[in-house]
């Protein structure tokens, strides 16, 4: 669905070409958009207004990111990588993933978490291009980049790195209390 905040009677309508409800991840690049669905990748050439299923990637995808061009999708078997809109699919291999992965882009960086938390120059995405890093909990459940951070979800804690994930702090949030 889309929020038409623009029109006079501002309203959700449908989405021509795409499931109604059920997504793993969306991601944009200018107007080339991608979304991951149970059943099957979408990829998008005008920002959104219409979409169309892909071909060559038949495995759920977890989380979805595009960065400089290239296309990055966390699937259960592992991370699949295009650089050429989706056409076709190169799996990189990251080692074992013990959970659900999550992807994130700093300006240098791609961030993978699902296992060992690991960075890779988003222009040289290959399997002996990621360096692991060390915050200070080996479960990542979700990545986000915004500002030149990098935040991570641990279970309750929310980590932040600002110089491209050698260092993590956590954060805290002035008067708040956490319950688990």
């Amino acid at each position: 669905y889309e929020l038409s905040l623009a029109a006079p009677s501002a309203g959700w309508t449908q989405i021509p070409d795409l499931p109604l409800w059920g997504y793993l991840g969306f991601a944009f690049d200018g107007a080339h958009g991608y979304a991951a669905h149970p059943n099957g990748l979408f990829k998008s050439t005008d920002g959104g207004a219409t979409w169309s299923a892909m071909k060559g990637l038949d495995v759920e995808v977890d989380d979805l990111l595009v960065t400089n061009g290239t296309v990055f999708a966390a699937t259960p078997s592992g991370l699949r990588v295009s650089s050429d809109a989706g056409a076709s699919w190169q799996s990189i291999a990251t080692g074992t993933r013990s959970a659900k992965m999550s992807l994130a882009a700093s300006a240098d960086h791609v961030f993978l978490a699902g296992g060992p938390l690991l960075r890779a120059a988003p222009t040289a995405v290959t399997a002996d291009a990621w360096t692991p890093l060390s915050p200070s909990t080996t479960r990542i459940d979700a990545l986000d980049a915004s500002r030149g951070a990098v935040f991570a979800r641990a279970g309750a804690d929310l980590l932040r790195s600002t110089d491209g994930g050698a260092t993590w702090s956590e954060m805290s949030f002035d008067g708040a209390t956490r319950s688990e």
